[in-house]
């Protein structure tokens, strides 16, 4: 049987849309071939994106999905995603934890040890890392006090500054490139007889 021109570019066409599908999803970090377990937690405020790690020992087992607000809570629900081959218990722990000074933070998954286990679509308990709160006020206080020290050593410069080109005159400003000028050529003079 031949398949007339027509029949081949709209077969064309299909499989073009279908690898178009599947190319973007892949960019967007999804396999439609990988089947994956969602499970949900919740925390009191999100210091996570949808590029977060979700771990279990250390080793990289799945991704955050989808962080949503939720208005009613005030909390900040998180869906991600496991490996299907992954077993754990509905126990569990889900750990906000921070990855590094620059990397943001992480889920990691702290198994508990009993037989019930979690299945797709389930709300699982979260916690906060100890102390990364106090870490994150602590970084944000310190860089404040920083950048007004920053801020104040400008305004000084800036005051100086000003203070040199205080004649506001097109011939103030002439007189100061002028002197400028001539510092620069004795200096230049200076520099030569050396």
């Amino acid at each position: 049987m031949k398949l007339s021109r027509e029949v081949k570019t709209a077969i064309l066409v299909i499989f073009g849309i279908l690898f178009f599908i599947f190319g973007f999803n892949y960019l967007k970090g999804k396999n439609l071939f990988n089947v994956s377990d969602a499970y949900y937690t919740e925390f009191d405020y999100n210091g996570l994106t949808t590029a977060s790690p979700v771990t279990i020992k250390g080793n990289n087992v799945g991704k955050i999905n989808k962080i949503t607000y939720i208005v009613e809570t005030g909390k900040t629900r998180v869906s991600f995603t496991v490996d299907d081959e992954l077993k754990f218990s509905k126990n569990s722990k889900i750990r906000l934890y921070p990855l590094g000074l620059l990397d943001g933070n992480g889920l990691a998954i702290i198994p508990a040890d009993d037989d019930q286990i979690a299945e797709d679509g389930d709300f699982l308990q979260s916690e906060v890392e100890p102390g990364l709160i106090k870490n994150l006020s602590e970084n944000f206080s310190g860089l404040s006090e920083g950048l007004d020290d920053t801020l104040k050593s400008a305004d000084s410069l800036l005051v100086s500054i000003n203070g040199l080109v205080e004649d506001d005159s097109k011939e103030g400003l002439k007189h100061a490139i002028k002197e400028l000028n001539l510092t620069l050529t004795s200096f230049k003079n200076l520099s030569g007889s050396f």
